[in-house]
């Protein structure tokens, strides 16, 4: 909350003045008179452009520098592939923090590819999708899990599958943010 009222208001409030502001208004009237943030994490509507080439980069660093561990250097895609990717992709996130490139079937956001800023803001990037209300299904290595049940996302009841990159076989767990999880139960009670 300190955090949101120095971006809108432009001052450090104290934590004595944040609650006094709050007990004075309900709080869906002190959510909708604030402004939104154009770099907050977000889905963008297909009017919106971005920097092809910069969300490239952030892209072509998270595959080889973020993860060296995981072997994932020289996997990514050509720039024009992923320029192409990005001309018919739903794109989640915001300037500040970075993208969650992907696709959208049936209501539910299935991410592909993810281009940061850098490692710390890459966990803020997954942590607001998994905040999202728009259910967010991935499929990652399992090298990856950890990181999203850190962040608050929980593996979805099918688990494990093997998947097929670029000719190889790789172990994939699925993983659901909260909105997902929702959905399927919903599903499920049906």
């Amino acid at each position: 909350m300190k955090l949101w009222n120095h971006l809108v208001e432009g001052k450090r409030l104290s934590r004595q003045e944040q609650r006094a502001r709050l007990a004075d208004k309900d709080i869906d009237d002190y959510v909708t008179d604030k402004p939104i943030r154009k770099s907050w994490p977000r889905f963008l509507d297909a009017t919106e452009a971005i920097d092809d080439s910069r969300v490239y980069n952030d892209y072509k660093k998270a595959m080889g520098g973020l993860v060296k561990s995981s072997g994932r250097k020289g996997s990514e895609l050509d720039r024009d592939s992923f320029e192409d990717w990005l001309a018919v992709a739903t794109i989640f996130g915001g300037p500040d923090l970075g993208w969650v490139i992907g696709h959208t079937r049936q209501g539910v956001f299935i991410p592909s590819h993810f281009a940061p800023q850098g490692t710390r803001k890459g966990y803020f990037l997954v942590k607001a999708l998994g905040d999202e209300t728009t259910p967010v299904v991935v499929a990652v290595t399992p090298d990856l899990g950890d990181q999203l049940r850190k962040a608050g996302w929980e593996r979805a009841p099918i688990t494990n599958f093997v998947g097929n990159f670029r000719g190889t076989k790789v172990n994939k767990e699925v993983w659901s943010n909260r909105a997902a999880r929702n959905k399927i139960k919903e599903f499920v009670r049906l």
